[in-house]
C-alpha cells in the first residue's frame, strides 16, 4: 500500500512540473489575449523575463487587429516563398508511383472478384446438382 501512495506523488510530481505553454499567438483572435497574459505574467514572473526585442514585436503584432488587403497579400508572398516545393522530376515520379499503384489495386481486386466469383458459381452448380 506503501508502494503505490508513493507512485502517485510521483506521478503529482511529474504533473507539476510540466513546462508552461510558450506564449505564441496564432490566427485565432482569442490567442492574442492568452499572449497578452503570457506577456504580463512573464514581465512579472522575474525568472522568465523576455528580452525587449521580442516584447516589441509581440505588442506591435498585437495593435495590428485588422490589417490592410495589400500588406496580407504581400506577406502571403512572402510566406509562399519560404515553401519547400517539390521539383518537377520529384512531382513526376510520384505521379507515376500513384498512378502505376491505382492499377495494380485495381487489377488485384478484379482478380480477387473473378475468383470469388468462380467460387460462388461452383456453389451454385453444386447445390442444383445435390437439390
Amino acid at each position: 500500500m506503501g508502494s503505490s501512495s508513493n507512485c502517485f506523488g510521483c506521478v503529482a510530481q511529474l504533473v507539476e512540473q510540466r513546462s508552461p505553454k510558450s506564449p505564441v499567438g496564432g490566427s485565432n483572435p482569442s490567442a492574442l489575449d492568452c499572449v497578452e497574459e503570457g506577456i504580463t505574467q512573464l514581465e512579472s514572473d522575474k525568472g522568465n523575463v523576455l528580452n525587449t526585442t521580442m516584447q516589441a514585436k509581440i505588442k506591435k503584432n498585437l495593435s495590428k487587429k485588422k490589417r490592410d488587403p495589400l500588406t496580407f497579400l504581400s506577406e502571403l508572398k512572402d510566406e509562399l516563398k519560404k515553401v519547400s516545393w517539390t521539383t518537377k522530376a520529384e512531382l513526376i515520379s510520384a505521379t507515376k508511383v500513384v498512378v502505376i499503384s491505382t492499377f495494380c489495386f485495381g487489377l488485384g481486386i478484379y482478380v480477387v472478384d473473378l475468383v470469388i466469383k468462380g467460387v460462388l458459381a461452383l456453389i451454385k452448380t453444386a447445390v442444383l446438382f445435390v437439390g
